[in-house]
């Protein structure tokens, strides 16, 4: 009985040990190979400056090796800055200064902005068609607002060399 015992323990002692060389070597081997069929895919990204926002895009194309592997782009927005656009227009700063109204996002020829003033709502509620109505959209107006929410961004889109509203961002005055 004793012998049986020691057998026992010398095969369970046996099968450990394999599992734990053995197994690791191929996890290693494993993982070398998904590394290499992983380099194979190139990520692309848009390089702009300065770099706000990094959006992932996944897009499944078919390659040799996988049947559908994403593949993930960065899409980069600048950041810029406006005041009151003049006729759809906006003239973009790259600076946030204290007559600021509209954050700016830009990729390419198109972008997407919203009101950011909150800090300015006498100046704005005084003479609201001048700073608001121009760029933004609301349905209900209060005189007695202490915030304004952007609801949906708007949407500009560069046209020779300027950037006109395409679409009206909308808000919410919140009381």
């Amino acid at each position: 009985m004793e012998d049986f015992i020691i057998i026992s323990l010398i095969i369970v002692s046996i099968i450990v040990l394999i599992r734990l060389f053995w197994s690791p070597k191929s996890k290693i081997k494993q993982n070398a190979k998904s590394i290499e069929k992983l380099e194979e895919k190139q990520i692309i990204s848009v390089q702009a400056n300065p770099i706000v926002n990094q959006e992932p895009i996944l897009e499944f194309k078919p390659n040799e090796n996988f049947n559908s592997v994403p593949e993930i782009k960065h899409i980069v927005y600048e950041t810029f800055y406006a005041q009151v656009p003049i006729n759809g227009v906006f003239e973009l700063e790259s600076i946030n200064n204290f007559d600021t109204l509209y954050q700016i996002s830009i990729c390419g020829n198109e972008g997407e902005y919203e009101f950011i003033a909150n800090n300015k709502l006498d100046l704005i509620a005084s003479n609201l068609s001048t700073y608001i109505d121009s760029a933004c959209e609301y349905s209900h107006f209060s005189s007695h607002f202490i915030k304004i929410k952007t609801q949906q961004k708007g949407k500009i889109m560069k046209i020779n060399d300027k950037w006109k509203i395409t679409q009206k961002s909308k808000i919410e005055f919140i009381v």
